[in-house]
């Protein structure tokens, strides 16, 4: 990163005018915030988004009509607001930028499908902000699914609107369920999206992170039923898996795979069958996903509950619970 960073501000010192040189320093600065966030860096963060954030304006002052820089200043917002909801932290300030940013980016080029893709970005995300502190989410999500469609009609084969899309329909039927609605027509509209996805791009790593989400909603329905998860749970974890085969490094594949594990654990244990391996399948999966980000605090929350789960069922067979 230092030395693009140098070779990008020493062109960009000598031609003062040649602003992709600029752009340039704003992209490294962003993707260095993205590895930031990866790396559970989260302190560095910000100060790498306004370092892009600067980049691009500086870009701007010379090309207004460049969409581009308007899209990559707001994908660096996206790293942002990701990271903040994520953190608990309040995402409304780079959500509001974020999207002013990206109303300019259509104002300079109406027809390109990214910039809905990153607006659908923003959208989930911030529903997701909503519904981790009790605020519902669900009108964010619709507005996701549109400018997701929005993007699909622009381009049919942009396989990120098509991911964007799945995304917020099965989000919004997990959403819809907790609060009392029916959350089936939308675990629909995801599952449609999702034959959609493997119709383009067959090898997305998301879409099959969105087929597990899709089966893990399901089986949670069923638990609540009290009907049968098991089927959903073990589709859901085959799901993941295939997700994390395709990349390795996808820790949300990472720690969905260990919630499903978790409740086939639980469920097994509630119906008097053995759940150490799908536990300790959970407590892997969460161990890889604080191996790849330290900083995750949800993970290492419910691994010492998956833990704490493995002990009582030694304790009540006889054996050390202590390991656990």
């Amino acid at each position: 990163f230092d030395e693009a960073l140098a070779k990008a501000g020493e062109a960009s010192r000598q031609i003062p005018w040649f602003y992709e040189a600029i752009a340039l320093e704003g992209r490294i600065w962003s993707a260095r915030a993205s590895s930031f966030a990866e790396r559970g860096e989260y302190g560095a963060v910000v100060g790498a988004v306004r370092k892009s954030e600067e980049a691009y304006d500086r870009a701007l002052s010379i090309a207004r009509s460049d969409d581009s820089l308007f899209l990559g200043k707001a994908k660096s917002l996206l790293v942002e607001v990701i990271v903040n909801a994520e953190q608990g932290r309040p995402t409304e300030v780079p959500f509001t930028k974020g999207l002013d940013v990206l109303r300019e980016a259509r104002r300079a080029d109406p027809d390109r499908a990214e910039t809905y893709t990153v607006e659908a970005r923003f959208r989930w995300q911030r529903a997701s902000d909503l519904d981790n502190s009790g605020r519902d989410g669900r009108e964010e999500l619709k507005a996701s699914i549109e400018a997701a469609e929005e993007g699909i009609r622009r381009d049919p084969k942009d396989i990120r609107n098509l991911e964007s899309l799945s995304m917020a329909y099965w989000y919004l039927s997990q959403q819809e369920t907790n609060r009392g609605a029916d959350g089936e027509p939308a675990l629909r509209m995801a599952e449609d999206a999702l034959q959609r996805d493997k119709a383009v791009d067959p090898g997305s790593s998301i879409i099959y992170r969105n087929l597990g989400a899709v089966h893990g909603i399901r089986a949670e329905g069923c638990f609540r039923k009290g009907a049968d998860p098991r089927p959903d749970l073990e589709a859901s974890v085959a799901a993941f898996h295939r997700a994390i085969e395709l990349d390795p490094y996808f820790i949300q594949a990472h720690t969905n795979m260990a919630n499903a594990l978790s409740l086939l654990g639980v469920t097994q244990y509630d119906r008097g069958e053995d759940p150490r391996k799908a536990l300790e399948q959970a407590d892997a999966s969460l161990a890889k996903a604080v191996e790849l980000n330290p900083n995750l605090a949800d993970a290492w929350d419910e691994r010492g509950k998956v833990q704490n789960q493995l002990a009582i069922y030694h304790h009540e067979h006889g054996k050390d619970p202590l390991p656990s």
